[in-house]
């Protein structure tokens, strides 16, 4: 429905001017973010979305996300520096929510495809213990590192995951 409401009003606005475009453009978004977020994590009872399917949307710049951007959103948003916005006398309006909705969507893509990454999902990231009387022990395992906290042993420390790489993720707690 969030998708569908993106451009609700664009044969208003339009006429039949560029009316195709749009719609084969969204219909090809709306099917790669159909197979990315009916998967697990996002439907915990889902199988697994696989590494080539998170691509296909988020990856720069050949997925989903950026070739939509790409091909028509550009004409209408504009990026002002993290997000992105109505482009001024832009004539179509994208629907707020929608708005909303890829500027979350462009963050995780820049998060997990960073400049240089090259198709291949990388996230780093700090990663702090946060003591508690009824745990002795955090372990973080991401491989090949793992870190140890103890109440003694809080700081933040740095993870790096490569999708292509990855073989175990785990946190234990004690």
């Amino acid at each position: 429905r969030l998708l569908g409401a993106g451009f609700s009003s664009i044969d208003a606005m339009l006429g039949n001017v560029g009316v195709a475009g749009i719609n084969k453009s969204g219909t090809d978004f709306c099917s790669t973010f159909g197979r990315v977020f009916t998967r697990s994590p996002l439907s915990p009872n889902a199988p697994a979305a696989t590494l080539d399917e998170v691509t296909a949307f988020f990856g720069k710049p050949d997925g989903a996300l950026w070739n939509l951007y790409n091909q028509q959103l550009n004409k209408m948003i504009s990026s002002t520096g993290i997000t992105y916005a109505p482009t001024p006398g832009a004539s179509v309006r994208v629907n707020q929510r929608f708005l909303q909705f890829f500027n979350r969507a462009a963050q995780f893509s820049r998060a997990l495809y960073p400049e240089g990454a090259k198709q291949v999902p990388r996230m780093t990231f700090f990663f702090r213990a946060i003591p508690n009387p009824d745990v002795t022990r955090v372990t973080l395992t991401v491989d090949p590192t793992a870190r140890t906290y103890a109440s003694n042993r809080t700081g933040d420390q740095p993870f790096t995951w490569v999708g292509e790489e990855a073989q175990l993720t785990k946190l234990e707690v004690m």
